[in-house]
């Protein structure tokens, strides 16, 4: 597959898994945010554990990019809150 295809593959999966995220999200009644967070990250989690383990090239964090990835960790984990948090709201 060229690099085209698989480039509009990946971007129709990830609105794919975002439809799906929100319809979890909405049938999972009233836990909390950070709860349903917790859950969301934990399958992100294994997915790209899969993925690392399956392309055998291994993960390290070079020192003078490790405070880079953390504050990436944390926007995108701020990112996730805020999507919950607003899928609930919408639901009342």
């Amino acid at each position: 597959m060229n690099s085209r295809y698989k480039g509009i593959f990946f971007i129709t999966l990830s609105a794919l898994s975002f439809a799906f995220m929100n319809a979890f999200v909405r049938l999972s009644g009233d836990l909390p945010s950070v709860q349903k967070s917790f859950f969301r990250n934990m399958v992100a989690f294994f997915i790209a554990l899969v993925m690392i383990l399956r392309s055998r090239d291994g993960f390290k964090i070079e020192k003078g990019n490790l405070k880079y990835m953390i504050l990436r960790a944390t926007f995108g984990t701020v990112g996730i809150l805020c999507i919950i948090w607003y899928y609930q709201m919408r639901q009342c």
